[in-house]
């Protein structure tokens, strides 16, 4: 698993299974199943591939702000 950039502005503006998988430092299976819970903030909340999130939604969201 490599090491995603330590500094959030490196960080692309939309996140994929792997991103975060790699951020959390997780398995992408496990981080699949994360991103298919509800309160997730995916971008599609129905999107079965391509799971997206944004960035600032997934640090939010990490960090409990959730609005």
């Amino acid at each position: 698993m490599n090491q995603y950039p330590a500094q959030f502005h490196d960080w692309p503006e939309f996140l994929g299974t792997a991103e975060v998988a790699s951020v959390l430092r997780i398995s992408r299976a496990t981080a699949t199943r994360l991103m298919r819970r509800d309160g997730f903030p995916l971008l599609d909340p129905d999107a079965r591939r391509n799971m997206l999130v944004n960035k600032y939604r997934f640090i939010e969201w990490v960090r409990g702000e959730q609005p």
